[in-house]
């Protein structure tokens, strides 16, 4: 129980949040100012339970860090989704670009959301210095880390892009998308990450069960399981899409398959 506890409560958050955030960013544009609003009040909660954890180094409260963290993540990414934390190009990607004026131009166009995610983590590290509990740091520098790793890897391209998941408001950003049946980059990208995995698996190996240290280094290696398993996807055709299926859909949609399924009875 000391090792499936942490994990089944990494599976559980990184699923139920990840369906979470893609139904609120598939709901109507009239929407998002309540829900940005909202989110943003539970965000500022996270923020002051890391402040407030920082003593806390008993195996609760490293549960409480890593849910810290990631609440803290997922505002990032909602705000990302609706568009309103993207960056200062709003257009397609022009065709026919080297690869280093491609860069120049995605860069530009996901600049705001990458620069938020510096200062929030810049925060979260100062408040991580001479803490007993700096979970929820450790939980948004992982998250950080394997988002970028991911971004590298769709700018150089990957046999199996889905851009389904973009909401309305960032569909633009497909066009930065690269797809292509090299999987170099695909397999550096995977590479890194299982070296990462390896990383905090040896470390949670090596301390005590049911401790602070192996609760926190359990989830952190639980999640970036889960994002080989998610990355994988971009180099095998992998299932997951139906994991995430009625979220993605919009209400317009949802409405529709609802009438769908009563005229058939099902």
């Amino acid at each position: 129980m000391t090792h499936a506890a942490p994990i089944l409560t990494t599976v559980f958050l990184w699923w139920s949040s990840t369906l979470l955030i893609l139904w609120l960013a598939n709901r109507s544009e009239r929407q998002h100012a309540m829900i940005t609003g909202v989110a943003t009040c539970i965000m500022l909660a996270a923020m002051l339970a890391a402040i407030g954890l920082r003593s806390n180094a008993s195996t609760a409260g490293a549960y409480w860090g890593f849910l810290t963290g990631l609440t803290i993540w997922a505002w990032h990414e909602l705000i990302f989704l609706v568009g309103y934390v993207c960056g200062p190009r709003k257009a397609p990607c022009p065709p026919g670009l080297s690869t280093r004026e491609r860069f120049w131009v995605s860069t530009q166009a996901i600049l705001h959301h990458e620069l938020s995610l510096a200062a929030h983590g810049l925060i979260l590290a100062l408040i991580s210095v001479n803490a007993a509990n700096a979970v929820a740091g450790f939980t948004f520098l992982t998250l950080w880390v394997l988002r970028l790793l991911a971004k590298l890897m769709v700018f150089f391209g990957a046999p199996n892009i889905d851009t389904d998941f973009l909401p309305k408001p960032i569909q633009h950003l497909s066009s930065y998308f690269r797809t292509t049946s090299h999987r170099t980059a695909s397999w550096i990208g995977l590479t890194l990450i299982s070296l990462m995995a390896m990383a905090l698996i040896g470390a949670a190996v090596s301390a005590s069960p049911g401790s602070f240290d192996h609760a926190y280094l359990v989830m952190l290696s639980t999640l970036v399981g889960l994002a080989f398993f998610e990355v994988s996807a971009l180099v095998i055709k992998i299932p997951d899409r139906y994991l995430w299926s009625w979220a993605l859909r919009a209400p317009s949609q949802q409405t529709n398959h609802n009438v769908a399924s009563n005229g058939t009875g099902q």
